[in-house]
């Protein structure tokens, strides 16, 4: 992959996420950016988060809903418009016909020109750690939803009976990609990512040394590519080949 200029501010973004602070991880500081440049930010969250504790020092309910109201709380920090967390609990993400129809219902309902989403294709993550299960079930849902059945009229026909109208989207980007070939410059948003991600509470028991450990991420990431602090993520076009926007109408906005 060949690194990339510039990416232009999209009016919407969808970030899909596995769960409460995957997004934060992943993408807070784009959306930041993003979202202070003009941009609308939606989150689809698909599990409630509720196995994050392996102490057990609560039940999963009572985590499911204390971690409710930290991606709230986090959402509110970067500025996103809107947040939904689906019914689907931790760890039991298998990519399936609904779980892709979950992801295809809110790109039709937001209509994002630039979805976010983790990388299927990474089991050991750039970094030698072993990338989550949930996180690859949902990225490759996520992928799939984009294209190509968010975009068909024959897909998932029980939603456009509801007036979910068919959607393209144009660009997606992954996190966690190994290699990327885009770094998007968020030097003068890492402190909202970080103040986002210190919302997360009841997973960091020393958000101190998370801090230390995202902003040192973003320094590794950024310096090579004359940034002070960057998110990668590896550029997915699709407005080349067949998904190639018809004559006059533009990829990125409506």
């Amino acid at each position: 992959m060949t690194e990339e200029l510039a990416f232009p501010v999209p009016q919407r973004v969808m970030v899909v996420a596995a769960h409460p602070d995957d997004a934060e991880f992943g993408a807070g500081g784009t959306v930041a950016k993003w979202v202070r440049q003009g941009a609308e930010a939606y989150f689809l969250i698909a599990t409630n988060g509720d196995k994050g504790d392996d102490e057990a020092k609560t039940t999963p309910e009572e985590l499911a809903a204390i971690r409710a109201r930290e991606a709230k709380a986090a959402a509110d920090v970067l500025g996103v418009k809107e947040l939904v967390i689906l019914p689907r609990r931790d760890g039991e993400l298998i990519y399936s016909i609904d779980l892709r129809g979950d992801v295809v219902r809110y790109i039709r309902k937001w209509k994002p020109d630039v979805v976010i989403t983790h990388d299927p294709r990474i089991h050991i993550s750039p970094m030698g750690g072993i990338n989550h299960a949930d996180h690859r079930a949902i990225g490759e849902a996520t992928v799939d939803a984009v294209y190509p059945f968010s975009r068909g009229r024959h897909q998932y026909p029980e939603q456009i009976a509801e007036g979910l109208e068919p959607h393209t989207v144009w660009d997606m980007f992954l996190w966690g990609a190994n290699p990327p070939n885009h770094w998007e410059d968020v030097t003068d948003y890492v402190d909202c990512k970080l103040e986002a991600l210190r919302e997360h509470k009841s997973q960091f028991s020393e958000p101190e040394r998370v801090g230390q450990f995202a902003r040192e991420r973003l320094k590794r990431a950024g310096e090579e590519h004359g940034m002070a602090f960057a998110e990668a993520f590896a550029h997915v076009s699709l407005r080349r080949g067949p998904a190639t926007p018809p004559p006059g109408e533009t990829p990125h906005g409506a």
